[in-house]
């Protein structure tokens, strides 16, 4: 089973920052989640459409000019990364996933994408909850796509193959052998979020879902090897 730093190590160093990712490369994670918007023709790492929780600022990112965005402070002290400065740090562990949070980025995404050796292109993924987000991102077949969902859907899969997503991420609150087994009969990969507790853990693996989302990277995969499963997936 895959463990994923979601928005890196985001409890112990903060969100989506150079720290996070770090910690959460440092720990031996399988992969690292960041969220993704636009400033000024920028991607910028930003999970929230405010700077007030994750920052010394307030309101919308949107009021601020790229410039002003990386005067702001995060909340571990570091500036708000672009994606040009954490992809090197991104390339260092296996698996990439970029949830884009707002539309019309698939031309800023792909300048940065196609700069990646092919080798890491094809453990790079673009995941969102919106499938209109998704779908302007289907022309691009070199793209891999997840889907994200917090809801049973009807015909989960069935959307996903409509989608050209090879992944579907679930929430913990209604993950359940239904919708992986359903899943992995059509070929798509199971992740879950957020998982940041040993006994949640115990669950998804007897659900045989594929990976994990975790704010607590370092904790999760020392449960992870007391269960005495494997972390990496083979044939991912």
């Amino acid at each position: 089973m895959l463990i994923i730093g979601h928005r890196g190590a985001s409890y112990d160093m903060g969100e989506n920052t150079v720290g996070g990712i770090t910690t959460a490369i440092r720990a031996g994670v399988d992969g690292v989640e960041i969220d993704i918007r636009r400033s000024d023709n920028r991607v910028i790492l930003l999970h929230d459409i405010t700077v007030t929780r994750t920052t010394n600022g307030h309101g919308l990112h949107k009021n601020y000019s790229f410039h002003s965005l990386r005067n702001l402070v995060c909340k571990n002290g570091e500036r708000i990364p672009t994606i040009e400065e954490v992809m090197p740090l991104l390339l260092k562990t296996t698996y990439i996933y970029l949830e884009v949070k707002e539309p019309n980025m698939l031309e800023l995404v792909w300048q940065v994408l196609k700069k990646v050796p092919e080798k890491n292109q094809k453990n790079i993924y673009i995941s969102s909850f919106d499938e209109n987000i998704i779908k302007s991102f289907k022309a691009n077949k070199k793209i891999k796509k997840a889907f994200i969902t917090a809801a049973k859907k009807p015909q989960l899969a069935a959307r996903c193959e409509e989608l050209n997503c090879s992944q579907i991420h679930v929430s913990l609150e209604v993950i359940d052998e239904m919708i992986v087994d359903e899943a992995h009969r059509n070929n798509l990969k199971v992740l879950v979020f957020t998982v940041n507790k040993s006994f949640d853990l115990k669950r998804c693996l007897d659900l045989k879902v594929d990976g994990i989302f975790t704010d607590l990277p370092i904790e999760m995969i020392e449960a992870l090897r007391r269960t005495g499963a494997k972390s990496q997936l083979k044939g991912y």
